[in-house]
């Protein structure tokens, strides 16, 4: 029985392993099956495309093209863009094939690895563990096929390689079964894109099969461009498939524009690109005829004929605030400036404000003109000069200012309307505006002329009519102004303040006080200020006292800057009783110190003197050790009275908030009305060495206020006009 129970037992063992054999050998079959129907319909696929893609290939050589029937009256270039995109190129069959050709390693090899793991579905687990890690390193081994050559592979994120004759990646421009085709650096395949040559040419490839383009279109970024039978983007005037096109030096096709062409403009339809011809067209609301050739003449079209500049003065110096553009025909108050761009010597400039004006920039109210302006910000970069639009330039050899030579304002996308028109129009413009000058700033000045060898500019309140005499201030420039144009010195330190309120407010006339305001007279020197001028400047500045019987001889003012600052000295030393008062400005003190110590003529002409000294301690042109500082203090040491000295830190303006300017450039306080403290006179004096003067910005030059037989003055300006020629 045991026996018996033993043998039933190993003959159902023996069944079920016949089983087992039989069922497995059923599974192989149809795995192998499975693969051959695979690898049979792969190659179906492949024929069927090859197939259709010879079919196209016929139509592409017949130049028919199938498109919807929607589609019959489009652009002849955009039916070459379905062509371009949908179909394959003249070669497509062989691309296709290449394409295919890929794929089909791809696919075989996945069926492969797939059919593997199917067969070992039945196995023990770690079986199939060992089964998979070979799996997983027999595709490793693919993806770095280095015993392959003259084929392509994958690296299966898409990318495609070609393994040359030596195994390694080919780079650059490839012919590979007569087609070309370029591969990158890194030796990734380009597709649908462009890539440059060693030959300095561009040139397109497809984004399927890689092949370089010829002779069709190419839609690249936007873009459209055609490509020679050398592939290469074509540029300039082409003519293609009987359209006269045009294309930019990048390649890039001219379409909704207009190209300047031997001297004519033509236009480029902005759907077809085709030349317009013998047709009319309105254009940015401007009507256009065009002849055969495609020549165009505009009929109402508004052109700027003319830019000019408006120049003011500010703290920094001189710089373009309006540009006045004068028009052929007049537009109406309908200006529109959003999106608009203007640029001035290179700098880009902000629109403030835009309307019709008269010829020197006034507005006109609620009638058309041919004049509009526009207003603009002022720029200003202490570090680069370049970004400022300044119209003048320092010439550092001669070490003055100029006017710029040329000065180019730019205009885009202005738009205007035609007086009696309902349509805007676009106005672009470039122009040298330079030698077109308004300067409202030096107008205040109304009287010019010439005395000796200087000129002269003068400035009268508007209130000298009223019968009472008026005090005079006389301002000498500095080094940078020298020359013969009287408008130079006027611009470049910001003068016509004075002319201004508040510093005009400050001042009262002679008697009653009743009248505001005082004469401003400014010379100018064609060669820097010596003392060898005295004289001459002496007998320019009495003859126009003289000329003017309302100016009081007692209260004439003398102020200069820099240069103009040693001047005011010099001038105080040879006439010690003519001036009322002497304002130097950042001087230099040479004529007047020996050794950091005060000559005896200077300490004797100047002792009795009313002075007010204004000087940075960041300048670096005349350090202050070596001028203001020791000359100020021998001075008080002698005894001298009625010496005020206003001492900065630095040089800091109230146009651009935070700016800070040349430490050599303090007159900004004084044209700014900010000269207002004084040092601490005994401290001057008495401390040891120079320590007792300290400069600071908060107080505005010093912690003291300028007191005179009692009276306290919490200005420079109202100093001036209390003081009287003894």
């Amino acid at each position: 029985m045991i026996f018996e129970k033993q043998k039933h037992f190993s003959l159902r063992k023996l069944k079920f392993g016949l089983v087992s054999v039989a069922i497995i050998a059923f599974l192989f079959a149809v795995t192998k099956t499975v693969e051959a129907d695979v690898m049979v319909t792969t190659e179906q696929r492949q024929t069927s495309e090859i197939n259709s893609s010879s079919q196209e290939v016929e139509n592409q050589t017949s130049n028919q093209v199938e498109v919807k029937t929607d589609s019959v009256n489009r652009d002849p270039q955009e039916k070459t863009e379905s062509v371009a995109t949908d179909a394959p190129s003249m070669n497509s069959a062989n691309n296709t094939s290449q394409s295919d050709k890929q794929n089909t390693v791809n696919e075989i090899s996945s069926d492969s690895q797939q059919t593997k793991a199917d067969e070992q579905t039945d196995l023990p687990q770690n079986s199939f563990k060992q089964q998979s890690t070979h799996v997983k390193m027999t595709t490793e081994a693919e993806k770095k096929p280095s015993h392959s050559t003259n084929t392509f592979v994958n690296d299966g994120n898409g990318n495609w390689y070609y393994l040359g004759a030596d195994g390694k990646n080919v780079t650059g421009r490839q012919t590979i079964d007569g087609k070309v085709m370029y591969f990158a650096q890194d030796g990734k395949q380009v597709k649908g894109a462009f890539a440059q040559d060693s030959d300095g040419n561009k040139h397109y490839y497809d984004r399927d099969s890689g092949e370089m383009w010829t002779n069709r279109f190419v839609n690249d970024q936007g873009n459209w461009y055609y490509l020679d039978s050398d592939g290469v983007p074509v540029t300039g005037s082409v003519t293609v498939n009987g359209q006269s096109l045009y294309f930019n030096s990048d390649g890039s096709q001219v379409k909704g524009n207009f190209v300047e062409e031997d001297g004519s403009s033509h236009y480029y339809d902005k759907n077809s690109g085709d030349l317009l011809r013998k047709t009319s067209r309105t254009i940015n609301g401007v009507n256009y005829q065009f002849d055969n050739d495609g020549n165009a003449k505009a009929i109402d079209k508004i052109e700027v004929v003319k830019t000019s500049l408006v120049v003011d003065s500010y703290e920094f110096g001189p710089s373009v605030s309006k540009i006045i553009l004068e028009f052929n025909h007049k537009v109406t108050p309908a200006v529109v400036h959003a999106g608009a761009m203007v640029t001035t010597a290179g700098v880009q400039r902000k629109i403030l404000n835009s309307y019709v004006s008269n010829a020197s920039g006034h507005v006109v109210y609620f009638d058309s003109s041919h004049y509009v302006t526009l207003e603009l910000d002022i720029p200003y970069d202490p570090n680069d000069s370049s970004k400022n639009a300044s119209p003048f330039i320092f010439d550092s050899a001669a070490f003055r200012n100029n006017w710029v030579n040329s000065y180019t304002v730019k205009v885009d996308n202005l738009q205007v309307q035609a007086d009696g028109s309902n349509s805007s129009q676009i106005i672009s413009s470039e122009q040298d505006a330079i030698n077109n000058r308004f300067l409202p700033t030096t107008d205040r000045f109304s009287e010019r002329g010439s005395y000796g060898n200087f000129n002269y500019a003068a400035y009268q309140p508007e209130t000298a009519i009223g019968g009472e005499k008026n005090p005079l201030i006389v301002w000498l420039h500095g080094i940078g102004e020298v020359g013969t144009d009287i408008n130079i010195p006027l611009l470049a330190s910001n003068v016509a303040r004075l002319t201004e309120d508040p510093i005009q407010s400050h001042f009262t006339s002679t008697g009653s006080g009743s009248q505001k305001g005082a004469y401003v007279l400014v010379p100018q020197s064609s060669t820097p200020w010596s003392q060898n001028q005295t004289a001459s400047l002496m007998a320019l500045i009495k003859a126009y006292v003289a000329s003017h019987p309302d100016i009081d001889s007692r209260r004439i003012y003398l102020a200069g800057v820099s240069n103009g600052g040693g001047m005011t000295l010099d001038m105080g030393v040879a006439y010690p009783n003519y001036f009322a008062a002497l304002v130097p400005i950042a001087a230099s003190y040479s004529n007047q110190l020996a050794d950091n110590q005060i000559t005896a003529a200077a300490l004797k002409a100047l002792k009795g003197q009313p002075m007010w000294l204004i000087h940075t301690r960041a300048d670096k042109t005349i350090s202050t050790d070596s001028s203001v500082l020791p000359f100020y203090k021998e001075l008080l040491q002698a005894g001298a009275q009625n010496k005020w000295f206003s001492y900065y830190e630095t040089n800091v303006g109230k146009h651009h908030s935070g700016v800070t300017y040349n430490g050599h450039w303090s007159w900004v306080y004084f044209l700014n009305d900010q000269v207002t403290g004084v040092q601490n006179t005994d401290n001057a004096k008495n401390w040891s060495g120079l320590s007792g003067m300290v400069a600071t910005n908060p107080t505005y030059g010093g912690d003291a206020k300028a007191t005179v037989n009692g009276r306290t003055y919490s200005n420079v300006f109202d100093w001036l006009n209390g003081q009287r020629r003894r």
